[in-house]
């Protein structure tokens, strides 16, 4: 009976070893500023708020290292560090990330306008609770292979550097 037990804790383990490698497969990766949504949660556009989310984000760099560690870099200011983090990625539905179903839609419809949706399963990047990284980046979504950030109800489109080696 106890090997047994033990076979079972072992298959478990190697089980949910396996799945968690599957599901962050970000390591060693670069991630580069992609482009700011056409419209924020609310259905408006503001270009000013854009050109200031362009501004903030055109020069950020998020990179995963084989460590579990995220990176994210801001290559024009003089400390150029943002964030230098463990993280952790689990996977959700759109609904039980956002807890609502009208936001769900909200958020759909700025990814409709980027002719894109929400894959029925989204990966959250989360640095550690007690060790965030600054506002916006503290939390990255990531939806059919580009990384999304909220910010002031926009979303900020991140995707994969050429020299990226993310296996999907």
């Amino acid at each position: 009976m106890k090997n047994y037990n033990l076979l079972i804790l072992l298959l478990l383990f190697f089980s949910y070893n396996n799945y968690a490698k599957e599901i962050n497969n970000f390591a060693n990766t670069n991630w580069i500023f992609d482009n700011v949504s056409k419209i924020d949660a609310y259905g408006k556009n503001n270009e000013d708020t854009r050109k200031v989310l362009r501004s903030t984000n055109e020069h950020i760099n998020i990179s995963f290292t084989d460590h579990d560690t995220i990176i994210i870099q801001n290559n024009i200011s003089q400390n150029q560090v943002v964030c230098n983090k463990p993280y952790s990625v689990r996977l959700n539905t759109p609904l039980d990330y956002f807890y609502s179903e009208a936001t769900v839609d909200l958020y759909n419809a700025i990814l409709a306008k980027q002719n894109e949706v929400f894959a029925n399963q989204i990966k959250i990047i989360k640095t550690g609770l007690n060790d965030n990284c600054m506002r916006p980046y503290e939390e990255l979504i990531e939806n059919n292979e580009r990384l999304i950030v909220i910010d002031n109800f926009y979303l900020v489109f991140f995707k994969k550097a050429a020299n990226s080696s993310l296996k999907q």
